[in-house]
């Protein structure tokens, strides 16, 4: 089916990666709480505390059943509970301050891609801008919250990308059928996949040139933001 940008009436992006650069602040966030345990004496039976450990402990909290439906707050501060215990420790205060140095360093060094806020900025004079999240990054620290005619984030409505009725809920919350709502998004499954099954458009932000993989295919893609306020024909009439 050929994009055609006149039929769109609201857009739809992703947080993570998409809008803003996530991975770096994780991983950040991840050294200082590994750097912080080892400076207590930490060690667990399979060494060092370390990030890959860390995040394996995150991993394992957040694939268990209880916790399918938890905040991100919740999963990573169990998960430094758990690190704790490992090492031997029954510590709660010790835990509540990797919490806090992770929590820190994890928002703190957290920035926009380059081009977002010059992006939102364009395409909200033309068309209502909802943001669709699993994540727990906060648009308005950011400086773009008011870009935004909601907020969809997993831990507040209960629906979780890759399941399609996020998107479809976003629509709702629009007032506008999903099939004239544009997402963009990073993420093959998650974003692309899912929010075509909700029947959105859709729009891959690709920044390292890997692709879509077999099986996946978007309206358009694309490796800057940039080119969205072009393929929607921004300052043209409408």
């Amino acid at each position: 089916m050929t994009f055609d940008p006149s039929s769109i009436r609201a857009i739809s992006f992703d947080g993570d990666e998409t809008l803003w650069d996530f991975r770096s602040a994780m991983k950040k966030a991840l050294v200082d709480a590994a750097d912080f345990l080892s400076t207590k004496g930490l060690t667990h039976a399979g060494g060092e505390v370390s990030t890959a450990w860390l995040r394996e402990l995150r991993d394992e909290v957040a694939g268990e059943p209880e916790f399918a439906r938890s905040p991100m707050e919740e999963i990573r501060l169990v998960s430094f509970e758990r690190a704790v215990e490992r090492c031997g420790r029954n510590d709660p205060a010790l835990v509540k301050d990797a919490y806090d140095t992770f929590m820190k360093t994890r928002f703190g060094a957290m920035w926009l891609f380059e081009e977002t806020a010059e992006v939102l900025a364009a395409l909200h004079t033309s068309y209502p801008i909802v943001l669709v999240t699993n994540g727990n990054s906060n648009a308005g620290k950011l400086g773009v919250g008011d870009y935004f005619a909601h907020l969809v984030v997993s831990a507040h409505c209960g629906l979780f990308k890759p399941d399609p009725r996020i998107y479809t809920h976003a629509a709702g919350l629009l007032d506008v059928p999903p099939a004239v709502v544009l997402h963009v998004g990073d993420h093959p499954e998650e974003d692309v996949a899912a929010a075509a099954e909700a029947g959105m458009r859709t729009a891959y932000i690709d920044r390292n040139g890997k692709g879509l993989p077999a099986g996946i295919a978007a309206d358009v893609e694309v490796s800057s933001l940039s080119e969205i306020v072009d393929i929607m024909n921004i300052g043209e009439p409408r």
